[in-house]
């Protein structure tokens, strides 16, 4: 399982929310979720290491230099497996919460960004993929444990 917990990540960010409010639990819940997607998608923008090479173990997920690629229920399923954060949550809610989060729009400041790699009549048969621009620090470096691209003369 990984170290980090993606909730301690996601209460790191959440200045804009009033302490002394109190919201409903179900409401709670459904920020709880959308922060732990948002820090989990920041960690993959940052190339953090331990991360990286848990899910370069994963069947399913595939990386090249400028990109990690993956389709929905295979991340629904890596994010069930190793975050208590989603091991209650049905995979129809996932793709809710993951399709109403900015997540473009925070890991836009990392040159990184989620893209339709190839797009399927059903959404759970396409595959997404994390797109690092080359002009980002480390951009054009491997992700830790993952072999680049040969390119061709």
């Amino acid at each position: 399982m990984y170290a980090v917990s993606l909730h301690t990540i996601a209460t790191q960010r959440a200045p804009d929310r009033c302490a002394d409010l109190r919201m409903p639990e179900r409401v709670s819940i459904v920020h709880d979720i959308e922060d732990a997607l948002l820090a989990f998608f920041l960690q993959v923008a940052r190339k953090e290491g331990a991360l990286l090479t848990l899910m370069r173990q994963t069947p399913g997920f595939s990386f090249q230099r400028d990109r990690w690629c993956f389709t929905l229920p295979g991340l629904y399923m890596f994010l069930r497996r190793h975050y208590d954060e989603f091991r209650d949550i049905d995979y129809r809610k996932f793709r809710q919460y993951l399709f109403g989060c900015p997540v473009n729009r925070r890991i836009s400041p990392f040159e990184a960004e989620i893209r339709i790699e190839d797009k399927q009549a059903n959404v759970d048969g396409t595959t997404y993929a994390m797109v690092w621009s080359p002009s980002l620090p480390g951009g054009n470096e491997d992700p830790p444990g993952c072999p680049g691209r040969r390119r061709r003369p």
